[in-house]
This record gives structure tokens, sequence and C-alpha cells, in this order.
């Protein structure tokens, strides 16, 4: 759940590094929102992304917690104006 809609939430993979990718779709496999960024100049362990909690993704990093698909590590990186977090894939189904 995320903003009081229920939503699949699909692993791809950024073309670029081969980065973990967690994308949110709709019921219909329509993309609702890209949960992650992808920062080449940050150093991301395996089984870890980078999560945008900020602007239209406000919230989903608690939700993402909160659901136990992720663990907050507490390691946050500014990026700019905004902060990103990295937070560890728990759901085994993921990786």
């Amino acid at each position: 759940m995320f903003k009081n809609k229920k939503f699949k939430i699909l692993l791809k993979k950024y073309v670029h590094n081969n980065r973990i990718c967690l994308l949110l779709v709709d019921s219909n496999e329509e993309l609702y929102m890209c949960a992650t960024v992808n920062l080449p100049e940050i150093c991301v362990p395996e089984n870890h992304v980078l999560i945008k909690n900020y602007s239209e993704n406000q919230g989903i990093l608690e939700a993402l917690v909160n659901q136990k698909i992720v663990r907050d590590t507490g390691v946050v990186y500014p990026t700019g104006f905004v902060e990103v977090t990295l937070v560890e894939i728990l759901c085994k189904e993921f990786l």
C-alpha cells in the first residue's frame, strides 16, 4: 500500500550499471512510480538501493519499510537540494 492504493513491486535493472530498480505498478501493470534512483557516483552494496523519498515519492520509504520490503540502513546521501536513502532489500523474491 502506498497513498491508500495497492501496487505490485517489480524489480528491474538500470541499463547503464545493472543496479536494482524498484518499480510500483498498478493492477493493469501500468507504471505508477520508480521508487529508486541511480546515482553511479555513490557506491551501493549488493542487494541495496537508493530510495527517492521526495517530491511525488514522498512517503515511499516509510511504506516500503512498514511492509518489510526494505530495511532503512540510516545512511543518507545528499544529492543537490535533496537526499536519498540507502536501503537493504529484504524480500528474497526480489533478489
